[in-house]
């Protein structure tokens, strides 16, 4: 608690400790002992011991050396997530989500549930239930730390997976590159009725920019100072590679909001303009922002969004209406299934009807709003690229940005890729399987790359498949894996303890790591059993997939991040030929 932060003056040869929550220093009595005093200062000097605590954390359980390479530039070897969101408990205005990925008291305090979770015993969770497909009343156990009954699970979706420990355990397993996105949603916040932080989502991607490099700081001083910890943010691929190669973890910065620039879209009308864009492009690349999400969940002034689909569907439809006056226009585009649809819609009229809680959603709105009528399947979004989306497009290629055109409406990513062809622009990535099939192939011959959603091993093996026979032969092929934990998504869930070749422990991981169960408190995890129930079990997923596909699927994961550096390397080689003005200083 503040009754035991401490201060510290460096005194040279020792420490001046002061206690804030008193205004007093930390003395030393007449008979020796400690003793607080309101005068000073009084330097001690600290002087080593025995028997002290051990402070309860989150285990490893990870043995054996990190893989490094020969020089700060050559080839990397290791894993890359392609889309990640630590940052996201301040998101939906810092009451949505339950833990955080670090705290100075550590996981006791870190790994906590949220109040109106606590308090009600799970059953007034009402976001966690409605996005996991549950009741909107549904208890779940709620302790956390240590005991960790009910979450972090794979299908739990408001509850902390990315705690720094188990980041740390994915890195000791293989982890190179994180591309970290900082969210934000605009119209959910504001419908959420618990609020921390404003719903403004610049504003949150501020916040959140603040708050990835006070992890940064934190885990520099859980590892001797600054500079010296395993967690690196950086700016440019050049500075990746070095960072990959002293065997630590390369964190890129990127943002998926559903309003970028605040080019929101109200009734057809777009709330933003080219020089808003280019203006927040600018302070985005000052934030250290490196990769970009044009369009994530709602129709925006930029283009149409792909929507999500089931009950999930249902309930970001609203928001949609919420945000734009208009609920999703969706048509009939691909009768025979060829995949080359968005997600499609299973509303009816008086659907509101079978769920107590989307009828009070709607008749917030008025007492004559009713769930739109579709047809048959499958769906296309009507909205394609809108000028400002090509705008926003050529704007970022200027400045070597990556362009993520997962989530985008079927029209809306054929009209980008169209431009991106255009300015012959490789910095594209589909980062977490939001693309529909016609667009990989496009993306590899830009000299893009994509990281699958990572979910359940045999979809993620599948995906593999389908990434390897769209590859270029003229780039290094390389996979990563979108993991979306923290992002609203499921992680992937067991196969169970009497699947077919399942994983044992310990088993030799990437570079010789040595794995073996990981432990938080006193919950033990088993990836057969827990499926990927936190970020920490990364590295056994992967062991799983080597179980299903082989050797080659790790082989090819391993040349992931290496695959982003050169797509990254491309992104800003084609900038600079093409006359652009110089990239951003180094946030």
């Amino acid at each position: 608690s503040p009754a035991a932060d401490w201060s510290v003056d460096d005194r040279g040869d020792a420490l001046a400790l002061r206690l804030p929550a008193t205004g007093e220093v930390l003395m030393t009595g007449a008979d020796g002992e400690l003793v607080l005093s309101d005068v000073g200062p009084a330097p001690v000097r600290f002087m080593a011991a025995t028997g002290c605590a051990d402070y309860p954390e989150v285990e490893l359980n990870v043995s054996g050396p990190h893989l490094s390479g020969p020089t700060p530039n050559g080839e990397v070897q290791g894993f890359v997530d392609t889309h990640l969101h630590v940052t996201a408990h301040e998101f939906l205005g810092g009451r949505v989500h339950c833990g955080r990925p670090w705290h100075p008291y550590g996981a006791p305090t870190a790994l906590v549930d949220c109040p109106d979770h606590s308090l009600t015993g799970g059953a007034g969770a009402v976001l966690e239930n409605l996005l996991s497909g549950g009741l909107p009343v549904e208890p779940h156990d709620t302790v956390g730390w240590p005991t960790f009954a009910d979450w972090p699970a794979p299908g739990s979706l408001t509850h902390e997976q990315t705690y720094y420990r188990w980041l740390e355990r994915a890195w000791h397993g293989g982890l190179r590159i994180m591309v970290n996105l900082l969210v934000e949603n605009r119209v959910l916040c504001e419908i959420y009725p618990l609020k921390l932080n404003p719903c403004d989502e610049m504003a949150s991607v501020r916040l959140q920019a603040q708050r990835i490099r006070e992890l940064e700081r934190y885990i520099d001083a859980q590892s001797g100072g600054p500079g010296e910890g395993w967690f690196r943010i950086v700016d440019d691929p050049d500075e990746a590679r070095a960072v990959a190669n002293q065997g630590k973890l390369a964190v890129v910065l990127g943002i998926e909001v559903s309003e970028p620039f605040g080019c929101s879209s109200y009734l057809g009308v777009p709330q933003c303009s080219a020089e808003q864009i280019d203006a927040d492009l600018d302070e985005l690349q000052r934030l250290g922002v490196r990769q970009l999400t044009v369009i994530h969940k709602f129709d925006n002034a930029l283009g149409g969004v792909a929507g999500d689909g089931g009950t999930k569907g249902t309930v970001i439809n609203v928001g949609n209406f919420y945000g734009t006056g208009r609920f999703w226009d969706f048509e009939t585009c691909d009768a025979e299934d060829t995949g080359v649809h968005d997600n499609d819609q299973e509303l009816v009229p008086g659907a509101a009807e079978h769920t107590a809680l989307f009828g009070a959603i709607l008749s917030a709105f008025g007492p004559e709003l009713a769930l739109p009528l579709y047809p048959p399947p499958h769906h296309c979004n009507v909205l394609g690229l809108s000028p400002l989306g090509r705008h926003a497009i050529e704007a970022m290629a200027e400045r070597g940005m990556i362009v993520d055109v997962d989530h985008m409406s079927v029209r809306a990513r054929q009209e980008a890729l169209d431009v991106l062809e255009e300015l012959q622009h490789p910095g594209v990535i589909s980062s977490h399987s939001w693309s529909t099939p016609d667009a990989y192939s496009r993306i590899y011959a830009l000299g893009g790359m994509t990281g699958p959603y990572a979910g359940g091993s045999e979809g993620f093996v599948d995906a593999w498949r389908q990434r390897r026979a769209a590859a270029d032969p003229r780039y290094l092929f390389g996979i990563g894996f979108g993991a979306d934990s923290n992002g609203l998504g499921a992680q992937g869930m067991p196969r169970g303890a009497d699947a077919e070749n399942p994983v044992t422990y310990p088993f030799t991981g990437f570079g010789g790591v040595v794995i073996d169960k990981q432990v938080s408190g006193s919950r033990v995890y088993d990836i057969n059993v827990d499926g990927v129930a936190h970020y920490g079990l990364y590295p056994d997923w992967i062991e799983d997939l080597r179980r299903l596909a082989g050797d080659e699927i790790v082989a090819d994961l391993a040349r992931g991040a290496e695959a982003y550096l050169q797509t990254w390397e491309r992104s800003l080689a084609a900038a600079e030929q093409a006359g652009s003005p110089p990239a951003a200083p180094p946030a």
